[in-house]
């Protein structure tokens, strides 16, 4: 019997070490610094000062990556039926995102009851990215459905991506979010079409470059222009060169793993706001211990889950 727990509890030692392989954990890294740069500029952090402002612009990265990994899902499934490859695309996102998704639009609910009708469009709060992301991913489908020929289709993304870019540049539209979902994951897309450098240290020297310019613009003001840069040039190039570089660190791949919660579960202190309870203490200690809590508990019962049923399967 013990040599069967031993064997049961390698093989999803085993299991757990090849999804960890999977993730790249300079991504991950950055999912969560910018995730916290996002939760911080909304002030549910203690430290309220200059660095690390403002939080707008750490949402493009969150676009220009989402539109490099949606890649390929479109040449994956591009031929399939236009209708139930949306929506299988809406299921997948949905299940993969999980529960803080869920537990953020929740209290999102909530709080548009409590605030109705003041503010009675709060449906979505700080998840309004995820919305226009996947209308951005959606359309996208539709038009590589229409479009079959590579070359039109991804001239035809190019040409949506600088128009939206030119849009995203007009004051009054400067904070549309459909705009800049659409600039930032369009430029996102196109990234995968450039060749992979092979040089390694190009690629090491590429990403510091870029994250250097990145903390530049998050530690101190900038100009709009300079936005712009980060936005269509600087984050653009630290995925391309994140993803050129092997590397593995565990540590960097159990941030980014709860990096989307710390973005959801701030529906919970926002709708705290609502009832006047603002202390920025508690709320970050409400965001990290959930964002931490939650994915570990669903671990550990998965775990449970894998142990009890190797368990059955060898005794019987």
């Amino acid at each position: 019997m013990d040599k069967t727990c031993l064997r049961s509890t390698l093989i999803i030692l085993k299991l757990n070490m090849k999804s960890n392989k999977r993730r790249n954990s300079i991504i991950e890294f950055l999912r969560f610094f910018f995730a916290f740069d996002v939760v911080k500029s909304h002030g549910f952090f203690f430290y309220s000062g200059p660095i690390i402002t403002p939080g707008r612009i750490a949402v493009e990265f969150f676009f220009v990556l989402s539109g490099y990994l949606f890649f390929n899902y479109l040449e994956k499934h591009k031929n399939e039926k236009l209708i139930p490859n949306i929506l299988n695309m809406y299921k997948t996102k949905g299940l993969r995102l999980g529960i803080p998704l869920f537990i953020g639009l929740a209290f999102n609910l909530a709080t548009t009851i409590i605030t109705y009708p003041e503010n009675s469009f709060s449906i979505l709060g700080y998840l309004w990215y995820v919305h226009d992301m996947l209308i951005v991913f959606a359309f996208y489908i539709a038009l590589r459905k229409l479009i079959q020929n590579d070359k039109y289709f991804y001239l035809s993304i190019g040409l949506i991506a600088f128009i939206t870019m030119g849009l995203h540049t007009v004051p009054v539209l400067r904070d549309f979010g459909y705009f800049r979902a659409f600039s930032a994951i369009s430029v996102g897309i196109l990234i995968n079409l450039i060749p992979k450098i092979k040089v390694k240290w190009i690629n090491i020297f590429g990403f510091l470059l870029a994250f250097g310019f990145s903390l530049r613009m998050l530690c101190y003001q900038f100009v709009f222009i300079e936005e712009c840069f980060l936005d269509y040039v600087i984050y653009p190039a630290l995925v391309y060169f994140a993803f050129n570089i092997e590397f593995n660190f565990v540590p960097f791949d159990l941030l980014g793993s709860i990096s989307f919660g710390m973005y959801a579960y701030q529906s919970i202190p926002r709708m705290l706001e609502c009832v006047g309870y603002t202390d920025p203490n508690i709320s970050f200690i409400i965001i990290m211990s959930l964002s931490i809590g939650v994915p570990l508990l669903i671990k550990i019962a998965k775990y449970i889950k894998s142990f009890f049923s190797l368990n059955t399967q060898s005794m019987n």
